[in-house]
Order: structure tokens, then C-alpha cells, then sequence
């Protein structure tokens, strides 16, 4: 027994450091402190919320009535400062039994009845991340051996935010919009951290503008969010997946910071750069616009330059006509008359082509030019009648040839004369006193079946018209090959002058280009000389 009595005052120190130490269990007495079912640990606990709550109970299981001194002490944070005091703001912790609040230092007499409890409550407010330490000692009087039993609860809380660990938003970048809302970032939320987090709202995302360089900007506020209908808890390596709604956004290059905003959490951070450009349809349209407006200066430019053209006909073919005026003589009045006729028909018709659009003269200076040969043949012919001294056989021939030489007919005015002349040669028996002329490469006879130059003006409008609309097409589609496909956030001021610039000088060239293809066959279209 030696040995026993050697080790009893150790032993008697270990069973009252573990009944220090322990506040779970104290089975030498009729009073127990022990954690309430709400607690998770009796002396450490991390706090993520500035609010604070843990209860402890007090419980007397004896069959007597107990008297307990309750003594609580002050908190004090890791730099040794206390709380509570008039300037501290940020802690507000302290002890309750009950409802009433325990004045630190200050003992407290409670009275349990038999097989009764009270609610022993540490509560209040940190706001700082920091270390929270405090102890309250219940000391029972035992009435019938007169002894002090000291029951201690040391509590230490730590004020840390939950944590979801490195990287544990992940969403997916580069994406390609279109103006009018309706897409979706996909996002990822894993927990890396050690400890089950539950969440309470979605991750949200501020959407930046990108400002040029680089530098991005809020954009009014744009806020967007995945849908959470109700909290989500996640352990350790689980992941939450949702979509991010972006909203209704402009043209433009942007930039969602996504987190989660929760007060008892670190805020995770993720970002995704997208892109938002208007439709595809709003670049055609632009481009088809611009593509009708060079059609449409195209036009102008061809019917200027077309009458500019006919202008120049008509005066030339005018010049001609003045130039056989100048070689008819007094008696050839016939002839006079039908060159000053054509003279002032193409003043006239030089100075129309002037300011209207779409005058074309083109039919009748073809006509007045064709008529020359035949003119000229029936100047010589009106030359013979009077020598002969006007034969009166011939006189209907002259009237008929005159009238078909002012007609719509190079053809029937070459008939015509060579009627004139047939009657002048049946008034003498003489051969003629010039040699009959070869008409056979001047004439120009049309059968039925045979090309008009009206077909064939009609033939080349069709294809000036065709080529318009292939000039149009090929324009719009290397426009939106060119100007919107490689530019994710088209559809700002300069992307759509461009676009109308690009289908208005593109139109231009292509219809100018493709013109100037079939321009050499557009020079002999009148019946040669």
C-alpha cells in the first residue's frame, strides 16, 4: 500500500486537472456543465457570423437544492484587449444565465431545485476576425460537508469566415453574344476548402465594360445571377452548377466578376470575358443599304455619263448635218429643208438630255445619223430633177423619198430613193450621169427573226440589272465575311458606317467593273453609215 500512498497526491492532481480541463462530465458532484445539443465543440469553435451563441447547461441531479455561485469572466481578444468596454464597438460578448446578463467578475447566486436546469448562454456580436477567449466558474456549496466544488467552462472562439478553398469558381470564357439578352455563362462552384459550406444565395456577377486598353468599367449597374431556389450545401469536393443569365447588354466587350456575397463567407472570385455584337441581320441590312445607295449613285453616274454621251452624239451627228447644209445649193430646197429640220430636232433634243434623269435619245440620233447617207444620195438626186427641170413624172418619187428620209425607217428612206432615182433615169433615155450607188453595204434591212437595236438595248439593261444584283450580293456577303464574322462585339457607330460605306463603294466598283466588261459592245449598236 506503500506504493498508493506515494502516488495519491498525483493522482488527486490529475483528477482535478481533468475535471479543469473537461467540462463535459463532473461526476463527483450533484451539479453537471455540460454543452447544450446545439453546440459543436465544448471549448473550440469557429464562429463565420458576427453573431455569436453557444449554451452550456447547468444541472443539478441531486434530490436536494443547490446553491451555485456563478462567476464569469471577461472576454479578451488575442491582443489581450477586453471587450465590452464603452470604446469598443466591434465586441459585444458576455455571459447569460438565463435571461440576465452576468457582470464579468462579479459573482452570481443561483438556487437549482432538485433535478432542475438553467441555460448557461455565452452570446453577442464580433464583428472583427479575430480570437475570442473567455472562462465562467460555477462554484457548488456542498451544505453538509461546507466545501467548495469549482466547475470551469473555458471557451474559445475563433472568428473566421468559411472558406470554399483556391479557385473554386470556374466559368467558361470567350463567349460570342449577339444584343437582346436570353444567354448563359456557364459556372461552376466547387467546395476545396475542409469544411461542408452551405450556400445561402446564387453567385452574382457585376458586369464591366471594357473602356479600351484593357480597362474595364461598371456597366449602369448590370448585375447578373444564377438561379438558387433555396440553400445549398456543399462538403468538401462537391460542385454546384449553374448558368449565369447575362443580361441585356449593348455592343460591346465585357467582363463578368462573378462571386458569391454571403457574411460568412470568404468571397470567392472568378471572371469570364465575354462578347456581345448585334445580329447578323443588322450588318446585312447595312450592307444591302449601302449596296442600293451605290446602286443607286451608280445609276446616276451612268445616266449622266449615258446623256453626257448622247450629247456629244447629237452634236456630232448635228455638226455632220450642218456640214451637208453647207454643200447643198439654194435650188436643193428640199434638202435644205429636211438638214435644218434634223439640225433643230438634235439642238433640241441635246439640250433635253440635259437635266432629265432619264432621257434617252439615244434611238432617235441613231436614226437622224443613219438617215445621213441617204440624204446626202437624195441631194444629189433633187440636183438631177432640176437639171432635168423638174420632170413631173419624178415629182412624186422626190415627195415620197423627202417624206421617208424625215421617217422612222432608214430602210424605207433608201427604198424610197431609190425609187426617186429609178423614176429620174425612165424620164431620159440617156444613161445616168453618175454611177447608180451600191446601197447593198448601206442598207440595213431587218428581217423578223433578225436582232433590233431596241432588243438589244433591252438585252443590255437586263444584264447592267443582273450585274447590279450580283454586284449587291457578292458585296453583302464579303461584307459580312470581312466586317462581322472575325468582330465579336460589331454593331457599334463606326462598325455600321463602315458597313454602309463598304456596301456603297463595293457596289460602285463591282457594278462600275462588271460594266465596264460589256462596254466595248455597246459602240456599234446603231446601224453604220
Amino acid at each position: 500500500m506503500r506504493w498508493f500512498i506515494r502516488i495519491r497526491p498525483a493522482l488527486a492532481a490529475l483528477i482535478a486537472g481533468i475535471s479543469l480541463l473537461s467540462p463535459s462530465a463532473f461526476a463527483q458532484t450533484n451539479v453537471t456543465v455540460t454543452p447544450g445539443i446545439d453546440n459543436k465543440t465544448a471549448e473550440d469553435a469557429v464562429a463565420p457570423t458576427p453573431s455569436i451563441s453557444y449554451v452550456y447547461v447547468i444541472a443539478n441531479n441531486g434530490p436536494t437544492l443547490a446553491t451555485l455561485f456563478v462567476v464569469a469572466r471577461a472576454v479578451q481578444r488575442s491582443n489581450k484587449s477586453e471587450c465590452n468596454r464603452p470604446e469598443v464597438d466591434d465586441c459585444k460578448l458576455s455571459w447569460w444565465l438565463d435571461d440576465k446578463e452576468l457582470t464579468a467578475e462579479e459573482p452570481e447566486k443561483v438556487e437549482i431545485g432538485a433535478h432542475r436546469s438553467k441555460r448557461l448562454t455565452f452570446k453577442g456580436k464580433a464583428s472583427t476576425l479575430d480570437v475570442y477567449e473567455t472562462e465562467v466558474a460555477v462554484d457548488e456549496l456542498d451544505s453538509t460537508s461546507g466545501k467548495n466544488t469549482s466547475h470551469v467552462v473555458r471557451l474559445r472562439v475563433t472568428r473566421k469566415l468559411l472558406d470554399l478553398g483556391a479557385s473554386p469558381i470556374a466559368a467558361i470564357e470567350g463567349g460570342r453574344f449577339e444584343v437582346g439578352g436570353g444567354h448563359k455563362i456557364p459556372v461552376t462552384v466547387t467546395n476545396r476548402g475542409p469544411r461542408s459550406v452551405t450556400l445561402k444565395g446564387p453567385p452574382s456577377a457585376a458586369i464591366m465594360q471594357d473602356e479600351g486598353g484593357g480597362k474595364f468599367a461598371i456597366t449602369r449597374d448590370q448585375k447578373a445571377a444564377c438561379p438558387l431556389p433555396a440553400p445549398k450545401s456543399l462538403a468538401p469536393g462537391q460542385n454546384f452548377k449553374c448558368d449565369l443569365a447575362v443580361p441585356d447588354l449593348p455592343n460591346g466587350r465585357f467582363r463578368a466578376d462573378i462571386t458569391i456575397e454571403q457574411d460568412d463567407l470568404t468571397p470567392p472570385t472568378a471572371s469570364a470575358e465575354f462578347a456581345v455584337r448585334r445580329p447578323v441581320g443588322v450588318a446585312i441590312f447595312w450592307l444591302v443599304l449601302g449596296a442600293l445607295a451605290g446602286a443607286v449613285a451608280f445609276f446616276w453616274q451612268d445616266s449622266k455619263r449615258t446623256r453626257t454621251v448622247q450629247q456629244i452624239n447629237a452634236l456630232s451627228v448635228r455638226d455632220e448635218y450642218l456640214e451637208l447644209r453647207g454643200t447643198l445649193a439654194a435650188a436643193q430646197s428640199e434638202s435644205r429643208s429636211v438638214c435644218e429640220q434634223a439640225i433643230e430636232e438634235l439642238t433640241k433634243l441635246a439640250a433635253g438630255l440635259e437635266n432629265k434623269a432619264n432621257a434617252d435619245a439615244a434611238t432617235r440620233i441613231d436614226l437622224l445619223k443613219s438617215m445621213l447617207p441617204a440624204l446626202r444620195n437624195f441631194a444629189k438626186l433633187e440636183s438631177k430633177f432640176h437639171d432635168l427641170k423638174d420632170p413631173p413624172t419624178a415629182r412624186n418619187a422626190l415627195r415620197d423619198a423627202r417624206q421617208a428620209i424625215q421617217g422612222t425607217s432608214a430602210d424605207a428612206a433608201w427604198q424610197a430613193v431609190n425609187a426617186f432615182e429609178d423614176a429620174l433615169d425612165n424620164t431620159t433615155s440617156s444613161a445616168r450621169s453618175f454611177a447608180r450607188v451600191d446601197h447593198t453595204t448601206t442598207r440595213v434591212r431587218w428581217a423578223p427573226h433578225e436582232l433590233t437595236l431596241g432588243s438589244l438595248r433591252l438585252r443590255l439593261h437586263l444584264i447592267d440589272a443582273l450585274n447590279l444584283l450580283i454586284s449587291v450580293a457578292l458585296t453583302t456577303a464579303i461584307g459580312v465575311g470581312a466586317l462581322w464574322v472575325p468582330n465579336a462585339t460589331w454593331g457599334g457607330f463606326g462598325d455600321v458606317m463602315i458597313a454602309l460605306l463598304a456596301g456603297l463603294g463595293g457596289t460602285i466598283t463591282g457594278t462600275v467593273t462588271l460594266s465596264t466588261i460589256a462596254a466595248p459592245y455597246k459602240v456599234q449598236l446603231h446601224a453604220p453609215a
